[in-house]
C-alpha cells in the first residue's frame, strides 16, 4: 500500500540521513504506483535532485509533474467553461514541453482527487497534500456536484487514452 510505502521511505531516508517533507514522501510513494521498486527509483532521482533536504517541489520539478495550484487552475476553468483559459493554460503547458498524455493523467487523478475531498471527512489522511493545497481542493470539490465531478474524471481517463493515437495531442 502506500502508507507501506511511505514508511519504507521514512526508514530509508533516516537510515540515508536525508529529511524529506511528509508531502513529498507520500508524493513519491503515489508516482511508485505501488512498487517497491519503483518508489526507491523515484526517491533515488528525487533525492539527486534536491541534494538532500527533500521538499513537496522538488518531487513536482524533478520528476515533471505539474504544480497542483496549475491543475485547480485547469479544473476551474474546465469546470466554469472558460475556454479561453483552457486552452491558454494548455497551450503553456505544451510550450513548457509537457507532454499531453501526462496531463490528462494528472488531471484524472485530480478529479479523482476532488472526490475524496468532497466525499470523504479524513480525505487529506488519504492524500497527503500540503495544508493549503488540500484547502484549495475542498472549496474546489464543494463548487460542484459529484456527478460533474465524476462525468470529468471519465472524460480525462478516455482522454488519456485517445490522445496515444492521436497525431497531435
Amino acid at each position: 500500500t502506500n502508507q507501506d510505502l511511505e514508511e519504507h521511505l521514512k526508514y530509508v531516508f533516516e537510515k540515508s540521513g536525508i529529511k524529506a517533507e511528509d508531502e513529498a514522501i507520500a508524493e513519491i510513494a503515489r508516482c511508485g504506483n505501488g512498487s517497491v521498486r519503483d518508489t526507491l527509483s523515484t526517491a533515488e532521482c528525487v533525492s539527486a535532485f534536491a541534494n538532500k533536504d527533500i521538499h513537496y517541489k522538488d518531487v513536482l520539478l524533478s520528476l515533471g509533474r505539474s504544480d497542483k495550484q496549475d491543475l485547480i487552475d485547469l479544473a476551474n476553468s474546465i469546470l466554469n467553461c472558460e475556454m479561453d483559459n483552457v486552452f491558454e493554460i494548455i497551450e503553456n503547458a505544451s510550450i513548457s514541453g509537457k507532454n499531453m498524455i501526462s496531463l490528462a493523467k494528472e488531471m484524472s487523478n485530480h478529479f479523482r482527487d476532488l472526490l475524496i475531498c468532497k466525499t470523504c471527512s479524513n480525505g487529506n489522511d488519504i492524500l497527503k497534500l500540503p495544508v493549503g493545497i488540500y484547502e484549495k481542493m475542498v472549496e474546489q470539490s464543494n463548487s460542484f456536484v459529484s456527478a460533474t465531478l465524476i462525468d470529468c474524471l471519465e472524460s480525462f481517463n478516455n482522454l488519456e487514452s485517445d490522445l496515444r493515437y492521436a497525431e497531435n495531442p
